[in-house]
Order: structure tokens, then sequence, then C-alpha cells
């Protein structure tokens, strides 16, 4: 194991003058950033070595049909190949999903929302809210129960509540489904999403409600981290 590569310092400058192009300027000089990439590193080199090992790996499995049916060596190479079908993917459009757009679709109430929550949840999808385990931000030693807010469609809360000409056009431009209009509702000062409805107010009333409690929840978290100095 090599514990000191002088091949990746820079005996030509000074350390007293610069010690980081001192220690790293040989490495920076053979690995300049990659094109397609905003940084470059020892661990970005690791993490995609690593990636390209896991690829050949998933290739090898999905070419190889010789593993006997439900092994972990044929589970693995088959999920991969069906992610892989690109025209088949696309053949398919929403198809496979169908099914679960249209239970969504027949929600109703309250009661048919709460049940079709608790059911993806149950399947692993983070809908409305994500739960799982971390370390206690009040006690290092800790590892505690943590539920966090989700379900925005758009990456952050901004994106809603901006009223800026860009925001405002991005909005317009979002569909929550292929193929659907979508209306930019104002309820309660803050910004909705909801599909075009020939009453989106009245019709949309308790998704909005909702989607504005989350969006205030997670102003509030913002608040929360800012006075935890995070």
């Amino acid at each position: 194991m090599t514990t000191l590569d002088v091949g990746a310092m820079d005996s030509g400058t000074q350390a007293c003058t610069d010690f980081y192009q001192y220690a790293n300027g040989g490495w920076l000089t053979s690995n300049p950033i990659p094109s397609d990439r905003p940084r470059w590193g020892t661990f970005d080199e690791l993490f995609q070595r690593n990636q390209n090992d896991l690829r050949g790996i998933l290739e090898r499995l999905a070419a190889d049909r010789s593993a006997p049916e439900g092994s972990e060596e044929r589970k693995l190479g088959d999920f991969y190949a069906s992610c892989m079908d690109e025209a088949a993917i696309e053949a398919n459009n929403l198809t496979p999903i169908e099914p679960e757009l249209a239970r969504i679709d027949a929600i109703k109430n309250a009661a048919g929302l709460r049940a079709e929550i608790g059911r993806l949840q149950a399947q692993g999808v983070g809908v409305v809210f994500a739960f799982g385990s971390e370390e206690d931000r009040k006690d290092s030693s800790r590892v505690i129960a943590a539920a966090v807010q989700g379900g925005l469609g758009l990456p952050d809360r901004d994106y809603y509540l901006k009223k800026d000409a860009k925001s405002a056009e991005l909005r317009k431009k979002y569909n929550l489904r292929p193929g659907t209009e979508i209306s930019v509702v104002d309820y309660g000062g803050v910004l909705a999403l909801v599909p075009a409805l020939a009453n989106p107010i009245r019709e949309a009333a308790g998704m909005l409600k909702g989607r504005t409690s989350l969006t205030r929840a997670l102003l509030a978290e913002h608040r929360r981290e800012r006075a935890r100095g995070r």
C-alpha cells in the first residue's frame, strides 16, 4: 500500500509559499477536471471507479442467462436489463403504473387519502412525508425515528412562492401528469399547482389545504434549522 505518493506533489513549488500546490500540484496536473463534472478529486475518482465496477457486474449478470430463476444473480440481471430497455419503456409509457394512478384518481375523501398514504408508505414510497432513522441532533449517541416533510412536486418552496417572471413562467410549464394542463392557484397566499378544472378553487380545495400545510411546515423547518445554526 502506498502511504505517500510523491508523484502527486509539486516539488517546484515552495511549501511555505503555497502548501496546497506543493502537496497536490502533481496530481492536479495529471487529473484535470472532466468536462462533464463541476469538481474532481481522489474521492470522486474512487466513486467513479466503483460505479464502473458495479456497471460491469450488472451488465455481465444481465447478459448471462444461466443463473437459476429466482437467484440473486438472476434478479439483479433482470432488474438492470429492464431498466436499460429504453425501447420497451417508451413503448409501455405509463401502462405499468396505470393501476397505481387509478387508485390515486379514485380518492374521494380524507379517509381514502389516509388509506392510500398508508398503503404507499408500507411499500416504501415516501408520499407526503418520509420516515426513517437518523442521529438525534440533540444527542449524537442516540439514533431515533424521524419523520421528514415531503411531497412538493418542485424542488424547493421558492418555486411556489417567488413572484418573478421566470418563476411564473416555470410554473406555467410544470406538469403533474403528461398531457395535463395546470392551473396556478393562490390559496391563502400560497401558490399551488393543480390540474385545470372547471372551478379549481372549489374542486381542489382539499388538495390545496394539504399543500398549504406542507409548505408552512417546510417554512417552519427552515426557521428551526436556522435557529440551530445549521
